[in-house]
């Protein structure tokens, strides 16, 4: 059972990790929490939890998980590109990204596709530096995607566009003039998006069932590849058009009323 980010949990789940973490029993059930230690402030109110599993009779271990260092970095650099970075590479990915796995592939990827770009700016301003280069159909499914902060599935997704897109004076823009063929739920526009937002590594695609159902089926899910780009691609959007698009996940999401209200 892995309970990740307890940081950011609600009383009752870090109840019940402080609970699994006091009680010892012989049966087959490894728990396994994680939380972000600089995320503590000297207030925060899963220190007590914290302290509450560490002075348990039989403690749980502790796994510590720094940034990584430069053989780590090295490997996973090689890993991306198919083959050894360079000194020069291997310095400038190891300086800027501090050793944190996402940063650096960011880096990467700024690299290969801003080669007259700074690359000294922060996540978030990687993150759109990139995004400015899709064509508008990724940049509108990602931003559709990005408020609801999780994940949507592809029906869903085609019920946020249809949503955000009512009233509005005027289609989506296009990177082209040419006819595209619908794909399954999706318009053809949107699944044009879709493609290239999975091709460059900003969305993934969960096909739909534990039977391997379509990719692009009712059910399939789509997600931001880390949460950071999510709420990186978020903050993008304009302030005059964040409540149109939260009214269009709240109208799409109307059968999840506690998701639909958070949205409102």
């Amino acid at each position: 059972l892995a309970l990740e980010d307890l940081h950011l949990a609600d009383a009752g789940t870090r109840s019940v990790a402080t609970f699994l973490a006091r009680i010892v029993r012989a049966q087959r059930l490894l728990v396994i929490g994680t939380y972000q230690p600089d995320e503590l402030t000297r207030g925060h109110p899963f220190r007590a939890d914290l302290a509450a599993m560490i002075g348990a009779p039989r403690p749980p271990g502790r796994l510590e998980l720094g940034p990584l260092g430069r053989d780590e970095l090295a490997d996973l650099i090689e890993g991306i590109e198919a083959e050894r970075p360079s000194a020069s590479v291997l310095l400038l990915v190891a300086e800027r990204s501090r050793g944190l796995p996402l940063l650096a592939e960011e880096l990467l990827a700024a690299r290969r596709e801003l080669s007259s770009a700074s690359l000294t700016g922060s996540l978030e301003e990687l993150v759109t530096a990139r995004l400015a280069l899709r064509s508008p159909e990724c940049r509108r499914v990602v931003r559709l995607l990005a408020p609801s902060g999780g994940s949507l599935t592809i029906g869903q997704l085609v019920e946020v566009a249809a949503a955000y897109e009512r009233g509005a004076g005027a289609p989506p823009p296009r990177s082209t003039t040419a006819p595209r063929r619908r794909s399954g739920l999706l318009d053809a526009d949107l699944a044009a998006g879709l493609d290239e937002a999975i091709e460059s590594g900003i969305l993934v695609l969960k096909p739909a069932g534990s039977a391997g159902g379509g990719a692009l089926e009712a059910g399939a899910v789509v997600r931001f590849r880390h949460e950071l780009i999510g709420r990186a691609v978020a903050l993008d959007i304009l302030p005059t058009n964040r409540p149109r698009h939260h009214a269009a996940l709240g109208t799409a999401l109307a059968a999840l009323p506690a998701a639909a209200a958070r949205h409102w």
